[in-house]
């Protein structure tokens, strides 16, 4: 079975999606493994996992990117979206917040 989700972007922003030549929507379908149909005038996406690829959570994250490329995210910034790692310390590693009491003006 066919893993799918859809998606409706501005019709301005399809150009963006699909990139020069192609390119965009030909790296978004290699980096994660999925296929896009882009309906030009209508604006609609149709994202498919390919049946090779395990991790179905994929679509959403393409979802994310699809969707901040169409609320007009350059595509290097939506596909950091994409990323897996953040350059922000997490609440959950072993760091330690410190809190410094500061003294009140007035």
């Amino acid at each position: 079975m066919e893993k799918r989700n859809y998606i409706r972007i501005p019709h301005d922003r399809v150009g963006v999606l699909i990139g020069p030549e192609g390119r965009v929507k030909s790296r978004i379908e290699k980096t994660f493994n999925v296929t896009l149909v882009i309906d030009g005038e209508s604006g609609n996406v149709e994202v498919v996992l390919n049946p090779d690829h395990g991790d179905v959570s994929i679509i959403f994250t393409v979802a994310n990117i699809v969707k901040a490329i169409g609320r007009g995210f350059s595509p290097n910034r939506a596909m950091m979206l994409g990323t897996r790692t953040t350059t922000s310390p997490s609440l959950t590693s072993k760091s330690t917040l410190d809190l410094v009491a500061t003294p009140r003006r007035g």
